[in-house]
């Protein structure tokens, strides 16, 4: 489950903090040597990225109305309210741990436009944070939850869920721990009002939690407006076009759908085409693709991309969940898309990597599965950029790089469409010149 590795990695990052404040000697010395900087960052980033993903689990799992059975919203509850609590300690963990350094609270509060991260972010949580009536309204959820017995006797939530049940309640535990002093007064006369109520609807509940994170984080990073989408008929038509081994460069304008490196392009994803275009290509033959077909069900799931969930395959309606979307096509022999079809479902299964680190291959961000896909098949050859002292390759520096073979006329890639919103909302459906130009102004941008 995605929540719970999320939950596991987190707590490997608390302790990737403890030792940062521990060994690092800038209070001493009164400035960061720069590895020092890029620990400060790296810790930073990391948080920012399971945050986005404990978005998404919210932002899904949200809306309680939209499941029909009661063990169907019992467990939707669970999953938003256990990533809202879990958002809650972590960011008051990042808060507790660095609120009285004032070496790397400043550090904290740099901007860095390499990674979309705004001046004075530290500040922004610390106000979230003590701010009365969010936490109010989170023990307003937590009283549902308490409230109601149908989490401990659901056969699920006594399953797969019941290690959710016993995080939510340690972490809240800690959350009131840290906070109940400094709201004491406010808490206890609003729980006043709340004894002898009826227990509240479980879509009260959401609404609570929809509300709690609009407030606290919403003008952060991202809003939870209705996710974007290209136009069925534009996907349509890339479908059409698409041949197993090409692959899409994406970008959502609200960024609650995925988690990824910033810039104007953010996410790629690799088009297989699905179980009948496999057999039809061959690539059933391959050995990674052999061994994931039978768990890919019918022929509806046509890519395999990184997300928070990790290395998944995706209906296509999923993958263009986004504003922008570009198609590209590898000029590669068909024994070399072969293999880098198959050179991506060698992933499948692996976690998504949230520290963005290549040196390691056993989890993986959308723009690495690419780069492990492809690079080195004919033509092709990425060059990892150095950010944060770790080399990495974002969805922007995959797209300077195929303009550039563009303009080389090098023939290593050929652009077969773009979706791109225009700002009346509208959307255009671009081949041939028109979308090479409409692409070049993207790089540029």
């Amino acid at each position: 489950m995605t929540l719970r590795s999320i939950a596991d990695e987190v707590s490997a990052l608390t302790g990737q903090m403890a030792r940062a404040q521990a060994e690092m000697g800038a209070r001493e010395r009164g400035y960061f040597l720069p590895d020092e900087d890029d620990r400060v960052r790296r810790i930073l980033l990391a948080y920012r990225n399971y945050r986005i993903a404990l978005f998404e689990i919210i932002h899904r799992y949200r809306e309680l109305d939209e499941f029909d059975q009661a063990e169907e919203q019992n467990l939707a509850f669970l999953l938003a309210f256990g990533s809202a609590v879990m958002l809650f300690n972590w960011s008051s963990l990042l808060v507790d741990t660095y609120r009285d350094i004032p070496h790397i609270r400043a550090k904290l509060n740099e901007a860095d436009a390499r990674f979309g991260m705004p001046a004075n972010l530290f500040e922004d949580i610390c106000d979230s944070l003590s701010n009365a009536d969010n936490l109010v309204q989170l023990r307003d959820a937590a009283d549902t939850f308490a409230g109601h017995d149908d989490w401990q006797t659901s056969a699920a939530v006594n399953g797969d869920f019941a290690w959710l049940t016993d995080e939510i309640a340690r972490q809240y535990e800690q959350v009131r721990r840290s906070h109940v002093d400094i709201f004491r007064g406010h808490l206890g006369r609003r729980l006043q009002n709340l004894q002898g109520k009826a227990k509240q609807p479980l879509r009260d509940a959401g609404y609570m939690i929809r509300s709690w994170t609009m407030d606290v984080f919403g003008n952060t990073w991202l809003t939870l407006a209705d996710y974007p989408t290209v136009p069925e008929p534009h996907i349509d038509s890339f479908l059409d076009l698409m041949q197993p081994g090409d692959f899409f460069i994406v970008r959502p304008e609200q960024k609650a759908s995925t988690v990824f490196l910033p810039g104007w392009w953010t996410h790629v994803a690799l088009y297989h085409g699905g179980t009948d275009n496999l057999r039809a290509a061959g690539a059933d033959r391959c050995r990674h693709v052999a061994a994931t077909m039978p768990t890919l069900g019918d022929d509806s799931l046509v890519t395999i991309e990184a997300l928070a969930a990790g290395v998944v395959c995706n209906p296509s309606e999923r993958t263009l969940r986004v504003d922008h979307a570009l198609a590209v096509r590898p000029r590669l022999t068909p024994e070399n898309r072969l293999q880098a079809i198959d050179n991506a479902f060698g992933h499948f299964g692996k976690r998504y990597d949230f520290e963005f680190d290549f040196s390691r291959s056993d989890r993986l961000v959308c723009t690495e599965l690419l780069y492990r896909s492809y690079h080195g098949l004919g033509d092709i050859a990425f060059t990892p950029v150095k950010r944060l002292g770790r080399p990495t390759i974002s969805a922007d520096d995959i797209a300077a790089y195929i303009m550039r073979t563009l303009s080389d006329n090098t023939g290593t890639f050929e652009l077969l469409a773009m979706s791109f919103k225009t700002p009346d909302s509208g959307a255009e459906f671009l081949t041939g010149d028109a979308c090479r130009q409409r692409f070049e102004t993207t790089v540029n941008a």
